[in-house]
């Protein structure tokens, strides 16, 4: 929460919603009371997130409607509190100065304009006595920059007989101004007829309102105190327990007021909007998710599943000078057969028509994994057209020059709450892409591994037949081998699965940008 929510009770208070203003009201006040100022920023537990204060007024000027409202006396001692606060830390010889750090009390060399526009004038106002008025507020209007603006720009009564006497002097020099003169003072009688209602009777006593308050001092995390409740108790989800692929999750999180948007970069944002949740302690509860998780996100290591989030690799088996295995670090998915912490999968790659992979694909016939270009549809339409065209996988070839594996590790491409995926698919940056699509033009029939780098061998053994139908097929389909000897095309399948396992034991590298 910041600085500026705290002209909301303000406001509640002119609506008529007397306890909430009171509740939110004290909450802030708590924060007050710890730490003298209320922060720029501050978490539901009431601590520092952004530490500096420039003496705001919103504070102040829902102190004085609330006192206006009610006419409680604790609504004075806030205000003496705030008085003594700014006398004893924020003042200066040449006035007062804002606080760059409320927790050090250090200064900086700054009074904004609104510090004598709003904040002393709500505080003068707040102990005005009617006898000494220079105007009566009731028959103004205060803008949100505490300006005044008189309800009746001609009818208006000021206690300066002086200043109210040549007011009263003035002649209107057209017809259209003593129109406008009789037009105002009809608006003048409505608004008089539309007074708000008077508060509730209950709003009278001050051991109700004392008791609201005290409900907030007692409940520093912002959950409400229940006198009693028929509702069932109910789990509250956590930050470290959410998941995006469990759509109960999902279903919990819109309970709470959080909706998931995905973001351009493939990422998913959490917005929390209190309006939207379906109670107050649902949306109490979404606070503090959002809380677990920044505090979560600050230690990504503390996630369970953060393995599903890390990068997973591509491994070309191809032959290179080096001697050495070039792979490709590929970001992975929240939906799909998942290739962390198990063997990965060996298949052969096919550039998939259309190259958006946003409708329904040509079909080659054989189970290859799709190489398709970002954009036009969300990542999980891509895989499900992938799957329906028989592939075997994905690889999602990304343009985005801002988008690098060196400082995009932690990146996982989002689905929409309906996991009804089977193939693995992964998201390959634009510095790797144009490199992968190089040697699938020279190598029409290239292998490639997907998956951890560290199961490669493993993987390669363990699957050693499906690798060696796969070389199988190509030679048969090659017109060299449909009618040629049965023993040369053995001999051809033994030496190129021997190539395939040297490249398998050779060292790997990152691949370098072209």
């Amino acid at each position: 929460m910041d600085a500026l929510l705290a002209f909301w009770p303000g406001l509640q208070v002119m609506t008529g919603d007397l306890k909430s203003a009171i509740e939110l009201h004290e909450m802030l006040y708590q924060v007050v009371r710890k730490h003298k100022f209320i922060p720029e920023a501050f978490t539901t537990d009431y601590r520092i997130h952004w530490n500096s204060h420039p003496l705001r007024p919103e504070f102040v000027e829902s102190t004085y409607f609330l006192y206006k409202a009610t006419g409680d006396p604790h609504y004075l001692e806030v205000g003496r509190t705030i008085l003594t606060n700014l006398e004893q830390h924020a003042r200066v010889p040449c006035g007062y100065a804002a606080l760059s750090d409320v927790s050090t009390g250090q200064k900086e060399d700054r009074m904004d304009s609104f510090v004598l526009a709003e904040t002393f004038k709500y505080l003068y106002l707040l102990y005005e006595s009617p006898s000494s008025r220079f105007v009566d507020v009731e028959q103004f209007l205060f803008t949100t920059e505490a300006h005044l603006l008189p309800l009746n720009l001609f009818g208006f009564q000021n206690h300066n007989e002086t200043f109210r006497r040549q007011f009263q002097q003035q002649k209107f020099s057209s017809i259209r101004e003593q129109n406008l003169s009789k037009i105002l003072n009809e608006n003048d009688k409505k608004i008089k007829i539309n007074q708000c209602p008077a508060m509730d009777q209950q709003f009278h006593s001050h051991d109700y309102k004392e008791q609201l308050r005290e409900n907030i001092r007692g409940n520093h995390d912002m959950t409400e105190t229940k006198i009693s409740s028929a509702k069932p108790v109910r789990t509250r989800l956590t930050a470290s327990q959410f998941s995006p692929e469990n759509t109960e999750h999902i279903s919990q999180l819109q309970q709470m007021g959080i909706r998931i948007q995905p973001l351009a970069d493939g990422q998913i944002q959490l917005v929390h909007v209190a309006s939207s949740a379906e109670s107050i302690d649902d949306a109490e509860n979404g606070l503090a998710f959002m809380q677990e998780m920044v505090e979560l996100m600050k230690t990504t290591n503390s996630f369970e599943n953060v393995h599903r989030h890390l990068p997973l690799t591509v491994v070309p088996l191809v032959q290179t000078r080096s001697r050495r295995t070039t792979r490709f670090l590929v970001a992975t998915a929240q939906f799909g057969k998942q290739l962390h912490r198990t063997q990965g999968i060996f298949a052969q790659l096919d550039v998939v028509q259309p190259f958006s992979a946003c409708s329904n694909l040509q079909q080659s016939g054989r189970a290859r994994v799709g190489i398709v270009r970002r954009g036009d549809c969300m990542f999980i339409d891509k895989a499900r057209y992938l799957e329906q065209g028989n592939a075997s996988g994905g690889i999602i070839l990304d343009y985005n020059l801002s988008l690098k594996t060196s400082h995009n590790g932690i990146f996982s491409m989002t689905g929409d709450g309906n996991n009804n995926v089977s193939i693995p698919v992964v998201l390959m940056f634009k510095e790797q892409a144009f490199q992968l699509l190089n040697l699938v033009t020279q190598s029409p029939d290239l292998i490639v591994y997907i998956g951890e780098e560290k199961y490669l061998r493993e993987s390669f053994y363990e699957q050693i037949e499906e690798i060696e139908n796969m070389v199988l097929v190509n030679k048969q389909q090659s017109r060299r081998y449909v009618y040629g000897d049965r023993e040369e095309l053995c001999w051809k399948l033994t030496e190129e699965l021997s190539e395939l396992e040297q490249i398998v034991n050779q060292p790997i590298e990152i691949s370098k940008k072209n």
